[in-house]
């Protein structure tokens, strides 16, 4: 009787891993909204362009990094990606989980979720036809001010998350903008993907909140006042 019990457990187990979505993303940057240089773009793209930039999800978390940060050997593109650290996001409890480091390797727990405001405005984006959201992301250094984003989210595919911070909508993210100048798209998906379970996915580091992280941040830019 036991034997069967546990071979229940383990089918259960491999079910609900098999049950992992990937989706790949690219990412480029546009001339600057501001000063229209191209300085950054011209530095950043060739690598994105050799990068893979992709969201794992099941029912619980979703996983967002990119094969050279995987493979350990992050660049530019994957800083300004925000893939530079893999982002790991909790779907019930609403909050983020990803490495920072100081004078040491911190894991950040926080909860800034952007607050969004669904348009009536729809495109076909990538095979699906989506949505447009507008939102607010609070700045970490200071709550007063704020980045606005913009998302195009494909209902047809029932998934609260998307590439980077760009989560909480009734529907995957397939298409989004970051301060007018940096850009994810929606490549391909592939379900049923096995690379990670991502439960068992843990960040290393000793364990910090939103207002630590933020404290940390103006320090360090203090330094270089």
């Amino acid at each position: 009787m036991m034997r069967l019990v546990v071979i229940i457990s383990l089918l259960i187990g491999m079910n609900t891993f098999a049950q992992t979505t990937k989706a790949v993303y690219s990412f480029k940057i546009e001339k600057s909204p501001v000063t229209g240089s191209t300085s950054l773009a011209d530095q950043a793209n060739p690598l994105a362009e050799e990068n893979e930039f992709f969201l794992l999800f099941d029912t619980k978390y979703s996983y967002y990094s990119s094969e050279k940060t995987e493979s350990r050997r992050p660049d530019l593109s994957d800083a300004l990606a925000g893939s530079y650290y893999p982002v790991k996001y909790n779907f019930q409890e609403r909050k983020f989980e990803y490495n920072a480091e100081f004078d040491k390797l911190y894991c950040v727990k926080e909860g800034n979720i952007p607050e969004w405001e669904v348009t009536a405005e729809t495109k076909n984006i990538s095979g699906y036809e989506c949505v447009k959201a507008i939102g607010k992301l609070k700045n970490v250094n200071n709550p007063d001010k704020h980045t606005i984003i913009e998302a195009w989210f494909a209902p047809e595919l029932p998934y609260r998350t998307g590439p980077n911070m760009f989560v909480n909508l009734p529907g995957l993210v397939v298409y989004a903008v970051d301060r007018n100048q940096y850009i994810y798209k929606l490549e391909r998906i592939k379900f049923n993907d096995n690379n990670k379970d991502l439960n068992n996915i843990k960040m290393k580091g000793t364990v910090i909140n939103q207002q630590e992280y933020a404290d940390m941040l103006n320090e360090e830019n203090e330094k270089w006042k």
